[in-house]
């Protein structure tokens, strides 16, 4: 109590948290697999006291004057990788729904967590650095768990976070400064930029941000759909930043991976999915569609109560 009410001792405490949780998430978590000495007691205490500063840093950083407003969560997932959010109330203006974080990017970040190579997340083969995406970013949960995965597993990589809604920048800006320390690990670059869907699906769109230059190797996107008019823009969105692979390539096949909500009242918005990277009915043609799909059951405690599952999309060209 003293330390928040004291702004010099809060914002000390704030940066030595800060530090602590980024740093021990890369350092201690780094080489559990290859360390026999690392036995399963030593694991667990070293993810109960990361989970307790991210704990503490929340407490920190939770002023009261915000309190109406704003809530500070702290996700504890899997290799010992925690990420501290700041959720912000949606107010009257409804697309700023990414001041929140929802269920869908949790389930996907937890597998991320399990499995990063299923995702994309491994070393390329050229030696250069990864190239993510993230549409509809909100609060930064999914980019924030590739940036520690690919930190802590030594892996280059350019991560570009993006959202449309002023407010979510600014407050996807505010994350990134809670969780990442500003001496984390040459090799991982991150980048927050505005982008419009929209211009995508109606024209080439031009003057975009020299970090756009590039195609990207994963594109990330949970819970994007508000609006059947949606998914035909994201659709066109990926199609301009996903690259084909070319014959004989050695460049490792580029895929979307985009996991939504099942919410009963949601239906028109989740088809609206399968109708816009619908596979081509054309032979041989390259179209960007649906390749797999995994329906993923709710866990408890979770998302919304009205989410009984999520559906997890890989997405590419056929």
């Amino acid at each position: 109590a003293l330390a928040r009410a004291d702004t010099f001792e809060r914002d000390f405490a704030v940066r030595w948290l800060t530090s602590f949780v980024s740093r021990a998430s890369i350092e201690w978590f780094s080489s559990v697999t290859s360390e026999a000495s690392d036995d399963e007691d030593s694991i667990d205490e070293r993810e109960r006291l990361l989970h307790d500063a991210a704990l503490l840093l929340a407490s920190c950083t939770d002023m009261p004057e915000a309190e109406e407003t704003d809530i500070l969560r702290t996700f504890s997932l899997d290799s010992g990788i925690s990420i501290v959010l700041r959720d912000e109330m949606v107010g009257e203006d409804h697309t700023s729904v990414g001041l929140q974080t929802w269920g869908s990017s949790f389930i996907l970040a937890k597998r991320m967590c399990q499995s990063p190579s299923s995702f994309g997340l491994a070393p390329h083969p050229s030696g250069r650095p990864l190239r993510i995406l993230e549409l509809g970013a909100g609060t930064g949960l999914l980019s924030l768990v590739a940036t520690k995965i690919l930190a802590r597993d030594g892996i280059s990589a350019h991560i570009v976070a993006t959202d449309f809604h002023p407010s979510v920048l600014s407050n996807l800006e505010h994350n990134f400064s809670l969780n990442i320390d500003p001496e984390f690990p040459d090799g991982v670059e991150i980048h927050i930029r505005s982008l419009n869907w929209r211009s995508f699906h109606e024209t080439t769109p031009c003057a975009l941000d020299p970090v756009f230059a590039e195609p990207f190797d994963v594109i990330l996107g949970g819970d994007l759909v508000y609006n059947t008019l949606h998914a035909p823009w994201i659709k066109s969105t990926v199609k301009y930043f996903l690259p084909v692979r070319k014959a004989g390539s050695d460049d490792p096949v580029a895929y979307f991976h985009l996991i939504m909500p099942l919410r009963p009242t949601y239906s028109a918005e989740c088809d609206s999915v399968g109708i816009a990277f619908a596979p081509s009915a054309t032979p041989y043609a390259r179209e960007l569609g649906i390749l797999e799909i995994e329906e993923i059951e709710r866990e408890r405690g979770i998302g919304r109560a009205d989410e009984p599952a999520y559906r997890l999309y890989k997405i590419g060209w056929s």
